[in-house]
């Protein structure tokens, strides 16, 4: 999507609000929570000085947008686990986890909103039934399997209007004839109207802002000294790779399209490994969300909708999912 062409992911920065799943030693309890992120180096929106308007063709921070905190931010998993050295999940074909243990899976998935209402950090309780010890050992590799759809409230007061997160379909951009599959986005509206809980599917990773650098996978990735990262869009079997295919928007816009995605992969190495012992209570999994978690700029060509649109004109702001990158960790 607009977020990963404009280079966010190139950032050695993405760092840390938390999605925990704790395990107590009698597995009696998991938690997911999430808590600010303390980087300043992502252009955060509150950092900027924005434009009045963006109705009227005002850009944010030069046409390369602007991270800010989330209202709502929902995130399904489905399993969590750790692999030994030997048994790195991550292809560029797929995730095969069969030589990996599972620390906490659900086949149905659990979506938890990670925000509360203000932005701050959640915590809900998930099922302890579906907590796992794995093995006591040393394990080099973590991976989450998650929804690759993140659902996204948010709202950015400018001097001049205030946009909100919009559900409606007029409102959004989307692929018509791969609906279930290709990206998706929320154009906002102004209107009295609450901010609506807006479904954002990621679409596709680039790093370098070239077309041509689209894939349905991000590979070796450093995050920092400790963590390289790598990341899968896959299909409805979780295990193999989407197929990039090319698709065009609702607002006749091409762009790629990982064909057959549902899931999205992260597989995280450790320059130092996890290590698990009897006395192993929980394992953590990160994602950054305050300052963060929506990426927002504005964006011309949506002159046909007409509905809760500014007082400048046809140009609208494009809420994405903000920078995000998985830290995992036992205690």
């Amino acid at each position: 999507m607009k977020l990963f062409t404009n280079e966010f992911l190139n950032l050695p920065t993405l760092k840390r609000s938390k999605f925990l799943f704790f395990i107590a030693a009698s597995f009696s309890s998991i938690i997911v929570s999430s808590e600010p992120t303390y980087s300043n180096e992502i252009a955060k929106c509150r950092d900027l000085t924005l434009p009045s308007l963006i109705s009227d063709g005002g850009r944010v921070n030069g046409g390369r947008g602007c991270t800010m905190s989330p209202t709502s931010y929902k995130v399904k998993a489905f399993e969590l686990g750790l692999c030994t050295e030997a048994n790195n999940p991550f292809s560029t074909t797929g995730l095969d986890t069969s030589g990996c243990f599972a620390v906490w899976s659900d086949p149905n998935g659990y979506e938890a909103n990670l925000v509360s209402a203000n932005g701050s950090a959640a915590v809900e309780t998930l099922d302890s039934s579906n907590a796992i010890r794995p093995p006591a050992g040393t394990y080099k590799h973590a991976y989450v399997i998650i929804d690759d759809t993140i659902k996204i409230r948010a709202t950015l007061e400018l001097a001049g209007e205030t946009w909100k997160t919009s559900n409606k379909d007029a409102h959004k951009e989307y692929f018509p004839t791969d609906r279930d599959e290709g990206q998706i986005a929320s154009l906002g509206k102004v209107s009295t109207e609450d901010a609506d809980e807006a479904e954002t599917r990621l679409g596709f990773f680039n790093v370098t802002g070239n077309d041509a650098d689209d894939k349905c996978y991000l590979q070796d990735y450093v995050v920092d000294s400790d963590i390289t990262l790598n990341a899968l869009m896959l299909k409805s079997d979780k295990k193999t790779i989407a197929t990039k295919a090319t698709s065009t928007s609702n607002f006749n816009y091409d762009n790629t399209l990982c064909s057959g995605s549902k899931y999205i992969a992260g597989v995280e190495t450790f320059t130092t490994p996890i290590v698990v012992t009897e006395n192993t209570t929980s394992a953590s999994l990160t994602f950054d969300t305050t300052d963060v978690g929506v990426w927002v700029e504005g964006y011309d060509g949506y002159s046909s909708i007409t509905s809760d649109r500014g007082p400048g004109g046809s140009d609208r702001p494009y809420f994405d999912m903000g920078a995000f990158i998985i830290r995992i960790s036992v205690n």
